[in-house]
């Protein structure tokens, strides 16, 4: 699940982006752009971070490598 969330969050952007970009000048995708990272930089750090967790390799006890 954690993976349909961030493809979605990325697809998500850059289609909005994508729909903006025949409509607007270059100023206001760009300015759009960069609304839209500064919006999704802390859901985006915590879901990568769990979707690193979740991928990452598991010993033979089911721990991960970490712990």
């Amino acid at each position: 699940m954690l993976y349909v969330l961030v493809a979605g969050v990325m697809w998500g952007t850059w289609l909005s982006l994508a729909h903006t970009m025949t409509d607007d000048d270059a100023a206001t995708v760009r300015t759009d752009g960069k609304h839209m990272i500064s919006n999704l930089g802390a859901p985006m750090a915590v879901l990568l971070t769990a979707v690193a967790a979740a991928l990452a390799p598991r010993t033979a006890t089911g721990r991960t490598a970490a712990a």
